[in-house]
């Protein structure tokens, strides 16, 4: 299986799961958890969107980052909920 995942992803049709509860996803966090490379430059047509994907995620972390700095802290919010603090509008981390 190490061999057929060197090119591609462990796939769900490399397992029965008829006798095998360990899915792929399972076995790609194992995987790439322990650092595990597999080379998709084969496949590099099937990425093609790569770099978009890649922006895009980008963007979506600064959206992420945003958000988060407009949260109020742990225990603004406790306090919020308690009613022993301002308006969110007035609280900041």
């Amino acid at each position: 299986m190490l061999q057929r995942w060197r090119h591609r992803p462990p796939d769900a049709l490399d397992f029965d799961m008829n006798y095998q509860n360990f899915s792929e996803s399972s076995w790609q966090f194992v995987l790439y958890g322990m650092e595990y490379r597999t080379d998709l430059s084969a496949n590099a047509a099937a990425f093609s969107q790569h770099d978009t994907a890649r922006a895009r995620f980008r963007e979506i972390d600064a959206q992420i980052d945003r958000a988060l700095r407009q949260l109020p802290s742990h225990r603004a919010l406790i306090d919020l909920v308690h009613g022993r603090a301002a308006m969110p509008s007035q609280v900041r981390a």
